[in-house]
């Protein structure tokens, strides 16, 4: 059996170093080792000086980062402190007025208040975290339409774990003025990550001479915080099969468990849809994907990238507005072809399992990587190799 130790959770690991900016200081266990956490990590370290260096601009590194640049806006004011973010170009263009104007309302002083959750619930992640801080407390709003819920669940999840009360009716979240407690926090793997995995499981095993393959994925969990922990119910569609055992999980692939057409909304799971795309395509799955309206915000627009990609390589495919139809086709990978991940991470990753059954197919921006999963491509050419070996038994 291959075995992969995944990163720690990138979306906890910064909701921790949140916690702990805002607090004496926690001690956190398994922290993620993405870049954007190093970011993060490396802000809130500097803030904590600045807030005894009176009279300082603190420049803020953001990279492309969108949490980093959020989660700090709330901090950078309670503490009274000048900052000057720095953001890529592409993250310059995604949003942050919604926050921003939130928190001009509000002040240090809180109180009640709305934030617009329709394109990322950053904001109120944001928000929620900062909350404990303000002299008022917050009783925050959400919008009707809200995207990514499950990053707001995992927020106030992680908040209650560390001693502090929220009341939630129904939109409205209430968090009384209080302090963070300093209990360690153990960050669960990746499951965002581990969505690739499964896509490598889906499309390697789908090939008969490696259905017995199993793959080990260690520290998930079965009652984890991480919204993405769907992707053990949403790959069951595609065959991919998962048991969980005392440290991790186990994959392997059934035939008997693919469907042939599968309808999924991703509005609450956004950064599945690369991975879950590109393994519907590959199998000649037929696929009507929804709720995709925000991936024009990602590190690329995550539609065009994914379906461009595909197109250059026979996948028959059909954009509607904010919806993916993918029809069964063959894909034809020809030698030396390359394949563009814009950059994007996601993109990188979800391309990656075609490469492993066509020969000097490269993937363009492959280091992008390192923003969520510094070391996939060690893992992923390990079990490259894991595969060939197989191969020659056959």
């Amino acid at each position: 059996m291959f075995s992969v130790r995944l990163p720690g959770s990138k979306s906890e690991s910064q909701r921790a170093l949140m916690m702990s900016c805002y607090s004496d200081g926690i001690e956190i266990e398994n922290i993620s080792n993405s870049e954007d956490t190093a970011l993060l990590a490396k802000a809130v370290c500097d803030l904590k000086k600045a807030k005894h260096l009176p009279n300082k601009t603190l420049t803020i590194n953001c990279g492309d980062a969108g949490s980093v640049w959020r989660f700090l806006h709330p901090a950078v004011m309670l503490f009274g402190i000048s900052a000057d973010f720095k953001c890529s170009e592409r993250l310059s263009r995604r949003p942050i007025g919604a926050l921003k104007e939130t928190l001009c309302n509000i002040g240090a002083e809180g109180g009640e208040c709305s934030v617009d959750t329709s394109q990322t619930s950053q904001f109120a992640s944001a928000l929620l975290l900062a909350a404990p801080l303000f002299k008022n407390g917050l009783i925050l709003h959400l919008g009707k339409k809200k995207a990514s819920m499950p990053y707001i669940d995992m927020t106030v999840s992680m908040m209650r774990r560390q001693d502090i009360d929220i009341i939630i009716d129904n939109e409205t979240i209430i968090v009384p003025k209080s302090r963070y407690s300093t209990k360690k926090i153990r960050i669960e793997s990746d499951w965002s990550a581990a969505a690739f995995w499964y896509e490598i499981i889906a499309v390697t095993c789908s090939d008969e001479r490696f259905k017995n393959i199993k793959v080990k994925l260690e520290c998930l969990c079965r009652d984890s915080l991480q919204g993405d922990s769907i992707a053990a119910e949403l790959f069951k569609k595609t065959g991919v099969e998962t048991s969980f055992v005392d440290d991790g999980i186990v994959l392997r692939y059934s035939k008997k468990s693919a469907l042939q057409h599968i309808s999924f909304d991703f509005s609450n799971h956004p950064d599945l849809f690369p991975a879950f795309a590109v393994t519907c395509a590959a199998l000649g799955i037929d696929a009507h994907l929804t709720g995709l309206e925000n991936l024009i915000l990602k590190e690329s627009d995550r539609v065009t990238s994914v379906v461009s990609q595909l197109k250059t390589i026979g996948a028959d495919i059909e954009v509607g507005e904010s919806e993916v139809t993918i029809r069964p086709s063959t894909l034809v990978i020809p030698e030396g072809t390359t394949l563009k991940s814009f950059n994007d991470h996601r993109i990188a990753m979800a391309f990656a399992p075609l490469t492993l059954s066509s020969k000097d197919t490269k993937i363009e921006g492959k280091e992008s990587v390192g923003k969520s999963y510094p070391d996939f491509w060690r893992d992923f050419e390990a079990f490259a190799e894991y595969r060939r070996y197989i191969a020659n038994i056959f």
